[in-house]
This record gives structure tokens, C-alpha cells and sequence, in this order.
């Protein structure tokens, strides 16, 4: 029986490519000296690679393909990751129709198609093509992107950035940071100053074995964008942790640093982290800016009457308000923004956090250090001897946490603090969790929250549609009922990059604690019975909230599906 590569020699002589005594004269060398038969016929020339790959895909019944004559689009080739690429030997060359075409160099390696389902949940076709037209396509898509970074930079109008006084005494440190400083230099600036000119939130500098990946998230999403060369690893994350005041010789344990800039006349602060990866570090940086503090809590966003509510709760002299959610759902910035709007002359505010994410003037803001036993319990502690007014505590971690914050409540102060739960009511379950006494809650617990971030359509392409029957039954809603109201979307447009959003909104859940709730949690009811009392009471959910908002054409509908959960109980 004649092997893989005897039937594809045979199919070009067929095909008129390859001569009888060639094929002879390179069967006598390899059964003489060994090796591959298809590869002893290319280093000889008596064929060519676009030869071969015909031959073969007749023999395989796969089309074959050129791709040095292929410019594969960037977003087509990006669908599948590089080290995944690179592993099997392919590259996604078209997508058409809900399929993708794949070049491959083996297009029987049934695992690889596999894999390319699985990331792309895509029906797949392949067409085959040589191991060498694959890694050139592959570094030409990789050296497209480096160029791309180059242009962004002679793009740049971000203008210069300023160093805070103390990341500019380390500047001397910059030559370690290797030869090209300069380039270095730019393109960490145009990172960073590309978070404030895109409104990100985020930056991610991610290592893979011979590329990095840049994304940005914005509003709550993340978006690929011109990633710098491999070569310029090492030079630019030491120069991110020069600005951040870290160790640039560590790279083996995870470090966490900040770094002070002023970007356009305004002060911008990051919060950098840094994490050894296989390849090298990633670096995801945070932007916090104190712009983004409003001072006013209705500028969170909340409609009239949970406005009321959440007021009501401020300005009582003592008691405990918790804003519960997800990380990344705005909790913290909420309490800065009732902090700022608390911020008088008359109150002693006193903060204790990890980290401090803003720095706000009047405001005494508490660093714990749990490496040398400086922990939440014990900062709170000491607060408590400072006479404060208003505690701020950035997470209730642990039962001592709670039960001091509780004890706070109950002795005449004001207590703000986040949890991790779902929703409202899950916040007073959470505390009987951490062993608090249900009458303890009763008497301290004033205000539970919970908070959600949902993305606003985009005002310049916004537009009506109709709402698919399909989503009146996710939301459990009836169409007739629906169809006075009018809901929106947004097209996309250059403003919004094609997104169709531009910004966020906060969405909350607010639950007084009335005389009916607090005899049920007296007796230990569960979240759910909680809840089913709230509804009765008026509270309004996250979801009743968020479609309200997409009536009032702020969000979308998809929006809020895929943000809040049901209100079935």
C-alpha cells in the first residue's frame, strides 16, 4: 500500500507537474539517506509549493489555497488566537454566511477543527495550503499590527504627559529600559493617554510567545486595538513600572503600583498591575479619574423616587447604608459620589480601603496594609478613636469587618460600605452569613442596594425599532401591553465606533428598611421572602429599572437581558 506522500507524488505526475524519473531518482535518495519524500522533491525544485497543495487537495478532496496571494483581513485573522494558530498550523482566511474558511497545512487534523468550532462557533470549512504560507501569513498579520502601532504614534495628538514630581525622580532609571528609549517613551504614553481619549476604563497589555495583545475595555467591553511589537516587551513594561514606582528587576512575583499623570491639563490616576504570565507580564491598568466624581448623587443616574429613597437614607445621623453588586458595577464610585456630597466642614469623614481608588480633598482616607497585620478590623478600630462622623468602608471581607461596621452603625455613626451579592436583599442574608444577629441588622442596616452598569445608546445614531416577540417572552412581558411604549438601538456610527453605545448608566435596586422588613428579618427570612415583601412594598428591581430606562430610549433592552436578572420568585 503507498503512502500519504507516494499517492500526492503520483497525483502530480497526473496532474503534469512532476516527472516519472524524478519521482524515481528521489525514491532511490530517500530509501539510500531518508527523510520526507514531498520535502526532498521541493528542496530539489522538481515542484512547487502551489503545485503540491493542488495535487494534494485533489487527492483530499480540500480546495487548496494560495496565501501568498491572499491579504487575509486583520478581523478575520484575529478570530482565532494566534498561539492556537501557530499550534496547528492554520489561519482563517473568510468568513461568509455563518461559515469560515480555514487554511490549513494539515486539513485532516480533525482536533484543530475541533478547536476552531469551539472559539468561533462557526461552521468550518478547510482548504489546504503549506506549513510556510501559513507562518508567513501569520508574521505579515503580526508585522501589520506593529505597523499600525506606528501610525497611532505619528497620529498622536494626546499631546506631551506629565510625570507627577515623584515617577520623575526615578526618570534616571529609564536606561534600563534598554537602547530605543524614546519610542518606548511614546508608545507607553500613547497607552495610557488612549484610556482617556477613548473613555476606557481599562488598558491590557497581554504576552503571548511571539506577539502582544492590546485591548482597551470599554464600557464594559474589550476591543482589540494595534498591539506594539514583541520586541518592545521588556523595554515597556519596565517603563510602565518605572512610572509606577516598582521593583523592574521583579519579574517573577505579581507587583501593584500607581501611576500619577497629567493628560491634557487634567490629573489622571492608574492603578497598575502587573502579573508574570508563561511568556512575560501582563499589565492591565485602571484609570481613576476625579473628574469622574461628581459630587452630587443624582448624577448616578437614578430616577426621582429611588433618588428620594437613597437621600433619605444620607441624611439620617446613623445607620448603615450597603451597596451590593458584582465587581465593575459601579459600587464604589456610588459611595465616592455620596461621600463628595457629604463632604461639609462639620463631618469628620474617615475612609479605610484596599486601595484607595480617589483621592478626594476633606476627606481622611485609611491605606490598609494587611502584609504587616494593618487589616480592615483593625483600621476600623482605631477610626472609631478618631470621633469620625462618616465611615467608609471599601468592602465588608470578613465577619470582624461587619461586625465592627455594625457596631459603628449602632453608636451614632453613619456607615457606607459595598458587599458582593446579587441583589438587595441578598445583602441582609449576607450579613447573617458573617454571624450578625438578625435585631443587631434591624437596628444598624438602613439602606440595601444593588447596582448595575448598563451601557447608554449611542445619541447621535440612535433610532426606534421593534422589539422581537422573542425578548417579550426572556422579559416575561406581554407585546400588547408594550406597544405604547417606543424602545431604541442604537445603528452605530463614527461617533460610537459601530458600536451603537457611548457611555454607561447606573441602574439600582434600593431597599428601605421598613417595620415589615425588619420583622421579617428578625426572623431569619430567606432573600426570597425579603423580596416578595420589598415588591409589595414598591420596590423596584434592577430589571423593572433598567426597562424603564430603555423606555426612556437611555439603554437597550438587550441591554438590560443580559445585565439584570429575572424577577420571578
Amino acid at each position: 500500500m503507498k503512502s500519504f506522500g507516494e499517492r500526492i507524488a503520483d497525483a502530480m505526475i497526473e496532474d503534469g507537474v512532476l516527472q516519472t524519473q524524478q519521482l524515481e531518482e528521489v525514491m532511490a535518495q530517500q530509501k539510500s539517506q531518508g527523510g520526507r519524500l514531498l520535502k526532498i522533491l521541493l528542496d530539489k525544485s522538481y515542484v512547487t509549493e502551489s503545485d503540491m497543495i493542488v495535487s494534494q487537495g485533489r487527492i483530499l478532496g480540500t480546495p487548496p489555497i494560495n496565501l501568498a496571494r491572499v491579504k487575509v483581513p486583520k478581523e478575520i485573522g484575529d478570530l482565532i488566537p494566534r498561539d492556537v494558530a501557530k499550534n496547528h498550523q492554520l489561519l482563517p482566511v473568510a468568513k461568509l454566511n455563518g461559515v469560515l474558511y480555514v487554511a490549513m497545512a494539515d486539513p485532516l487534523n480533525v482536533v484543530a477543527l475541533d478547536d476552531v468550532r469551539q472559539i468561533t462557533h462557526l461552521e468550518v470549512i478547510p482548504l489546504i495550503t503549506t506549513e510556510r504560507m501559513v507562518t508567513d501569513a501569520i508574521a505579515n498579520l503580526d508585522a501589520a499590527a506593529s505597523q499600525g502601532m506606528e501610525e497611532l504614534i505619528k497620529d498622536d495628538d494626546s499631546g506631551d504627559i506629565e510625570v507627577s514630581e515623584a515617577a520623575a525622580e526615578d526618570e534616571g532609571d529609564a536606561d534600563a529600559t534598554d537602547a530605543g528609549a524614546a519610542p518606548v517613551i511614546r508608545i507607553a504614553n500613547l497607552m495610557l493617554s488612549t484610556v482617556l481619549k477613548d473613555k476606557a476604563s481599562d488598558v491590557h497589555l497581554e504576552c503571548y510567545e511571539k506577539t502582544l495583545k492590546l485591548r482597551y475595555r470599554i464600557d464594559g467591553a474589550l476591543y482589540d486595538y494595534p498591539a506594539p511589537p514583541k520586541s518592545m516587551q521588556n523595554p515597556l513594561v519596565s517603563r510602565l513600572k518605572i512610572l509606577a514606582k516598582l521593583d523592574i528587576s521583579e519579574r517573577r512575583l505579581p507587583q501593584d503600583g500607581r501611576i500619577r499623570l497629567k493628560i491634557a491639563g487634567r490629573e489622571i490616576d492608574f492603578r497598575m498591575s502587573f502579573l508574570p504570565m508563561k511568556y512575560g507580564e501582563k499589565v492591565v491598568g485602571r484609570i481613576l479619574d476625579k473628574s469622574a466624581i461628581a459630587g452630587s448623587i443624582a448624577d448616578i443616574g437614578m430616577d426621582p423616587e429611588s433618588l428620594k429613597i437613597f437621600q433619605s437614607a444620607l441624611d439620617e445621623p446613623q445607620g448603615m447604608i450597603l451597596v451590593t453588586g458584582p465587581t465593575g458595577s459601579g459600587k464604589t464610585r456610588t459611595l465616592y459620589n455620596a461621600l463628595a456630597a457629604l463632604n461639609k466642614p462639620q463631618y469628620n469623614i474617615v475612609t479605610v480601603e484596599d486601595p484607595i481608588e480617589y483621592e478626594l480633598a476633606g476627606v481622611n482616607q485609611v491605606q490598609v496594609k494587611p502584609d504587616i497585620g494593618f487589616t480592615f478590623a483593625s483600621a476600623l478600630r482605631s477610626i472609631l478613636r478618631q470621633d469620625p462622623d462618616i465611615i467608609m468602608i471599601g468592602e465588608m471581607r470578613d465577619q470582624e469587618t461587619a461586625h465592627i461596621g455594625v457596631e459603628a452603625a449602632l453608636t451614632g455613626h453613619q456607615v457606607l460600605s459595598t458587599l458582593h451579592t446579587n441583589d438587595a436583599p441578598g445583602a441582609i442574608t449576607r450579613l447573617t452569613d458573617m454571624d450578625i444577629e438578625p435585631f443587631l441588622i434591624t437596628s444598624s442596616l438602613s439602606l440595601a442596594c444593588a447596582q448595575r452598569l448598563l451601557r447608554r445608546i449611542c445619541s447621535h445614531c440612535k433610532e426606534p425599532f421593534k422589539v422581537p416577540d422573542k425578548v417579550w417572552e426572556q422579559l416575561k412581558l406581554d407585546p400588547k401591553e408594550q406597544s405604547q411604549y417606543k424602545y431604541f438601538k442604537g445603528r452605530g456610527c463614527e461617533k460610537c465606533k459601530n458600536k451603537g453605545y457611548l457611555g454607561r448608566c447606573a441602574v439600582l435596586e434600593l431597599l428601605p428598611i421598613t417595620d415589615p422588613i425588619r420583622a421579617l428579618v428578625i426572623e431569619r427570612a430567606s432573600a426570597t421572602e425579603i423580596k416578595r415583601l420589598g415588591l409589595k412594598e414598591g420596590m423596584r428591581t434592577l430589571r423593572i429599572n433598567g426597562i424603564l430606562k430603555a423606555r426612556e430610549g437611555i439603554t437597550s433592552l438587550e441591554e438590560v437581558l443580559g445585565n439584570t436578572a429575572s424577577d420571578a420568585i
